[in-house]
């Protein structure tokens, strides 16, 4: 087998891989065999291994190439801030560098996985060089979208075959958390909008908007408040593209209406229908600005505690 064709397949197998980490990667837990944790270790797992192999490809094939192909030098010099601002200092200016580096135990999100995700972009840059392969990731992230939405639907209405030992009022489906949930869905529901101009089949017609509502309505169902709020700044951004863009104003003002019509329906629904008023919609969002209870109180002080502790430093 030739150069060219040992990095021809190189290349094939570290698209696929991309595909696969995005894919996977918001879908998989434990659900058959569980372990310590159900959730962020095992997609944990799927990120380090998938990076892993298409790192080991890349050296491959850059090997046999003799030499280094890189876009955009820009975007590179954003990544080598990102490591030396960001995930560095963590542990050289930490009070305890081992957990800085590792993690706690339950999700291990420590300077170490920072490490991966920041490789993850970098093998992107190298390795990403046409538009058919972005638009190939942006389907599998809807793909996966579609599956998280559903289950995090069921999970609402209780109609999920897995019983858990935590509180279900608000949807996290296979991620967990109902934030991640929510900030997941934030992520990828521009994705699915884009898809729009991205796509040219006319099967788009059916499958997105049957997609938005769901991912809306799971967003909805996480009750998760930042998640919201992001939603809300994305929209905002999205407006303003599209004006910068010239796209027909009839568009953008249907868009806003769809968009008001399912989170408007389904405030109404939560404030009219909610058995518990814990778990309704107006309720949560009021408690958005309570600063004397729950999760709000708790970040004043955390807040408070650190200004106090770098007032005692030295520096």
């Amino acid at each position: 087998m030739t150069k060219e064709k040992i990095i021809a397949w190189c290349d094939r197998f570290i698209n696929w891989l991309f595909v696969a980490i995005i894919f996977l990667t918001p879908i998989y837990f434990a659900y058959f065999a569980e372990n310590y944790n159900v959730f962020e270790l095992n997609k944990l797992l799927i990120v380090r291994g998938g990076v892993s192999l298409i790192l080991f490809l890349w050296l491959i094939k850059t090997a046999l190439a003799g030499k280094i192909v890189y876009y955009n030098k820009r975007l590179w010099f954003a990544a080598a801030a990102v490591l030396a601002v960001y995930i560095f200092p963590g542990v050289v200016f930490s009070a305890k560098p081992t957990l800085s580096w590792w993690g706690n135990y339950d999700r291990q999100q420590g300077v170490y996985s920072l490490i991966y995700y920041w490789l993850f972009f970098v093998l992107f840059l190298l390795n990403i060089k046409a538009w058919a392969q972005v638009k190939m990731l942006i389907a599998s992230a809807l793909a996966a979208s579609a599956l998280v939405s559903v289950y995090g639907i069921i999970q609402h209405f209780n109609l999920d075959p897995q019983k858990w030992m935590t509180d279900v009022s608000r949807a996290f489906s296979s991620l967990g958390q109902p934030n991640f949930l929510g900030h997941y869905l934030v992520m990828v529901i521009p994705l699915t909008i884009s898809g729009w101009w991205l796509f040219k089949s006319p099967k788009k017609y059916y499958y997105l908007p049957l997609l938005l509502i769901s991912q809306l309505a799971c967003l909805l169902f996480t009750f998760s408040r930042s998640a919201w709020l992001g939603f809300a700044l994305s929209v905002l951004v999205v407006v303003v593209m599209l004006l910068t863009l010239k796209i027909k104003r009839k568009t953008i003002l249907l868009s806003l209406i769809i968009l008001l019509f399912i989170f408007g329906g389904g405030f109404l629904y939560g404030l009219n229908n909610s058995k518990s008023p814990i778990n309704s919609y107006y309720q949560r969002f009021i408690s958005s600005f309570q600063v004397d209870t729950g999760s709000n109180k708790a970040r004043l002080v955390y807040w408070a505690a650190v200004g106090q502790e770098f007032q005692q430093t030295n520096w």
